[in-house]
């Protein structure tokens, strides 16, 4: 049975939700870890780290959910995670917030190695997905297939079957 999943619009209430979701669906992943640090009130650190992240996929990229809430995909085009300067400085009280002033520059730098490493002009999934993060519900991850990636590569057939019918 295919996932109905829809395109997000961005509602405040619906952003709040999707943060939330992320935030626990990454709870102890290393590098979300991380970049949060052991500061008090890593949850709410979670939530903002992903509101940071849903805000610049609804600004360059796309914001998917499925039909029940409990997964979600976040999808840049190739190159769309990439940041300039202005949309940095816009986000920068957000990302004070996440890590602290004391963390900030060693967090950026990390996160900017990293996305230096990453391959440029590949596809980092076979399905054709390129810098996205997915997410399932924890209570949702035994289902099967895993509702977030389920999201994820039904949008990417939904975004190839459209590019067959437009070229």
């Amino acid at each position: 049975m295919p996932l109905k999943i829809h395109d997000v619009r961005g509602s405040l209430e619906e952003r709040r939700s999707l943060a939330t979701l992320l935030a626990a669906t990454f709870e102890g992943y290393p590098l979300t870890e991380w970049v949060v640090g052991d500061r008090p009130g890593p949850a709410l650190r979670r939530e903002r780290y992903f509101s940071i992240l849903l805000d610049e996929g609804f600004r360059r990229g796309r914001v998917l959910r499925d039909a029940s809430g409990q997964g979600a995909a976040v999808w840049f085009p190739p190159g769309g995670w990439a940041i300039g300067a202005r949309d940095f400085l816009r986000t920068l009280p957000a990302w004070l917030r996440v890590t602290g002033p004391r963390a900030l520059g060693s967090r950026l730098r990390g996160l900017h190695a990293l996305t230096q490493a990453r391959p440029q002009g590949r596809r980092l999934d076979p399905r054709g997905a390129r810098g996205a993060s997915l997410g399932t519900a924890p209570r949702h991850r035994q289902s099967p297939g895993g509702v977030g990636s389920r999201a994820g590569a039904e949008g990417c057939a939904r975004r190839r079957r459209r590019r067959r019918r437009s070229g």
